[in-house]
């Protein structure tokens, strides 16, 4: 997954890739209202009455450019 932030007052823009194929794309809004990305988080948002459970992460990279492929 490779996710494209950039927060603008009125031509922002947010992307998503997975496995190298964009999966949903947003240009021309408002994305200054939600602010500046100051920190990044993956896993499981919320899980309930879960009595184990296992998240893997492989190949983190956060950057302010683009780094290319893992």
């Amino acid at each position: 997954m490779e996710a494209y932030w950039l927060e603008d007052g009125s031509n922002g823009k947010a992307t998503l890739w997975i496995d190298g194929a964009q999966a949903i794309s947003i240009t021309g809004r408002n994305t200054g209202y939600y602010g500046d990305v100051n920190q990044v988080r993956f896993g499981i948002a919320e899980v309930y009455n879960a009595a184990y459970t296992k998240v893997y992460g492989d190949t983190v990279k956060v950057s302010n450019k683009y780094t290319g492929p893992a």
